[in-house]
């Protein structure tokens, strides 16, 4: 305790959770749940304190991500930044479907563990008994057979490089994936700027993208749409650029 004080200065951190009486881990009575006043504050440590001894089986902590100070990123050169990592403060802001996995784990770190840790949307009942191929793009024509995701940059930025990875998707990868963004300096909700057109994926493997665009490769993103058609599932995406202040 003394070196976590000497080194932390925990004694001066604030309190969150009063002392507070628990019960017993039976079925009925093992979650505990508590509110925080809300100080508007970034924190990143907490300091557990148990009286006077026993076991405590889990702690989570909920909130909303923050990003790292912006200067962080911004010191990194010319090397390129996940803009959208959970680690980055990127979040996951809305989402048309997530049967099996929530979206929010598109921007985890490391490679997805299973099909669980991504994004898997249910099949779509609304297919097409003849299914057609664009003649431009090569994808399969599901005219409105698509499921999305909006996923918030941790900070705005430009986006040179995407990455998406559909680890453990063998049979159900989507047939294609689409990502519009919406410029920091944008007062609606307009995903107007094309990062990525309508482009064909694989099973089960990483796949890196150019960002090409000259109107994308000069504009500052804050929000992306991610569409995958007609469904299916993705393990990870990442949006390699530079970050910029708003």
């Amino acid at each position: 305790m003394e070196a976590v004080d000497k080194i932390y200065k925990s004694d001066e951190w604030e309190t969150l959770v009063p002392i507070t009486e628990l019960q017993p881990g039976y079925d009925a009575t093992r979650l505990h749940f508590f509110s925080v006043k809300d100080t508007n504050k970034t924190y990143t440590h907490v300091r557990l304190n148990i009286y006077p001894d026993g076991g405590i089986g889990r702690l989570r902590t909920y909130g909303i991500m923050q990003p790292p100070p912006i200067e962080r990123l911004l010191g990194l050169g010319g090397s390129l930044v996940d803009l959208v990592a959970m680690e980055n403060g990127g979040v996951c802001l809305g989402l048309s479907d997530a049967h099996y996995g929530h979206p929010r784990n598109l921007i985890k770190k490391n490679r997805g563990i299973d099909m669980g840790d991504g994004w898997e949307t249910a099949r779509r009942k609304d297919r097409p008994a003849v299914l057609k191929v664009d003649s431009k793009t090569g994808v399969l024509d599901f005219a409105d057979g698509k499921e999305w995701c909006v996923l918030k940059l941790g900070v705005p930025g430009v986006v040179k490089k995407i990455e998406v990875d559909t680890n453990h998707f063998k049979g159900n990868f989507p047939d294609s994936i689409v990502v519009e963004a919406m410029s920091s300096e944008s007062s609606g909700n307009d995903y107007n700027i094309v990062l990525l057109a309508p482009t064909k994926l694989g099973a089960h493997q990483i796949h890196n993208f150019d960002v090409v665009d000259p109107k994308a490769n000069a504009a500052t993103i804050s929000h992306v749409r991610v569409t995958i058609q007609p469904d299916g599932g993705l393990s990870r995406i990442r949006l390699f650029g530079h970050a910029k202040r708003a």
